[in-house]
């Protein structure tokens, strides 16, 4: 394949999300060369920062969940022993 553009991916499950977006034709065959992106230790700190602050409004719902989630398993837990 002589013409060779570079692009960017992530992964979700078994598709892989192309960044920037490309103009082929439906049904053109590619060639696909996987190398994995090393990510920093900061850019990984960034990205759970990211997932994990986007959670501060829920706090409150998030505690009741966690909450329930241990009753639950604790009764399903005694309820095994008996």
């Amino acid at each position: 394949m002589n013409n060779q553009e570079g692009y960017r991916g992530i992964v979700h499950g078994s598709s892989i999300e192309l960044s920037p977006p490309f103009n082929l034709p439906d049904g053109m065959e590619v060639e696909v060369v996987i190398k994995q992106v090393k990510v920093t230790n900061e850019q990984r700190k960034q990205g759970l920062s990211a997932l994990f602050g986007s959670c501060q409004c829920d706090a409150e719902d998030l505690d009741k969940f966690l909450e329930e989630n241990r009753e639950q398993r604790r009764k399903n837990r005694s309820g095994r022993d008996a």
